[in-house]
């Protein structure tokens, strides 16, 4: 026999769904704290860059060859204590030592981080002695850059150039520069070959040059032509013909023409 009996139906509940605020789903995105990490490690260089003290400069190191040009070099850099060393303008730096001190060859400029700054300064190297008159006279480099440098200790050694009735002005850059090569070059040639010091270089209007000896006599070139096949001449003359002895009356020997002429 079969029996049935009554059960109640009882429907399945369904699950509750989670409620996920969208700002719990921000706080656990990887995306996020990825960004905030960058934001965070760009504003603390930001930071350190441009208003921390860390990159202030704090000291300075001035190497020049004389005290006169550390003295200046050293009044100068005392002014840029305290400003930021990574924005720091070396260009402007070189260009005011350039203009304020003719004598100065090269500056560099280097940065030692966080906070120190150092200056090396090289001086010009004179080539000749370039006068205007006997009292006004500056020196002229192999550039034929033409400076002023009054802690040059050494002038007396240098060829002295005097323009006569000429004006510096009156040449170029590259005029200058060839001048000061070929009477650097008759100097040296005079004195390491010939035994001959001279005394004064004299440049007249024309283009020529008169040496004046420590003898008393005086050598007549003619800058724009071939010299040294003169001096060459000039050496067997005085071997052969006009030794010491026989120059203590003796007033010019002229190098401008093909044969030499001396009096």
């Amino acid at each position: 026999m079969n029996v049935y009996r009554y059960k109640k139906y009882r429907p399945k509940r369904k699950p509750k769904k989670r409620l996920i605020k969208k700002g719990n789903l921000i706080f656990k995105s990887r995306i996020f704290w990825d960004a905030a990490l960058v934001s965070i490690l760009v504003l603390g260089a930001v930071y350190l860059v441009f208003f921390s003290p860390l990159f202030k400069i704090r000291e300075i190191s001035v190497s020049a060859p004389d005290l006169f040009l550390e003295k200046e070099a050293g009044a100068f850099a005392l002014q840029k204590l305290g400003e930021n060393i990574i924005f720091l303008s070396t260009g402007e730096i070189k260009k005011w030592f350039a203009e304020s001190f003719s004598q100065i060859e090269k500056i560099e400029v280097h940065r030692r981080l966080p906070e120190s700054l150092i200056l090396t300064i090289e001086k010009k190297t004179p080539a000749i002695l370039w006068c205007e008159s006997p009292e006004n006279c500056a020196f002229l480099d192999k550039n034929g850059a033409l400076f002023w440098d009054k802690e040059f200790k050494s002038s007396e050694a240098l060829p002295r150039v005097i323009l006569g009735e000429s004006n510096v002005k009156n040449y170029s850059i590259q005029e200058l520069k060839e001048i000061a090569g070929k009477i650097k070059e008759i100097n040296q040639n005079l004195v390491k070959n010939i035994n001959i010091e001279p005394a004064v270089f004299t440049i007249k209007e024309d283009g020529e040059l008169a040496v004046a000896t420590s003898e008393g006599w005086i050598i007549l070139i003619n800058l724009s032509s071939q010299f040294d096949f003169g001096l060459t001449r000039l050496k067997l003359l005085l071997e052969k013909e006009l030794p010491p002895e026989q120059r203590k009356n003796l007033n010019y020997i002229d190098l401008r023409f093909s044969k030499i002429y001396y009096k």
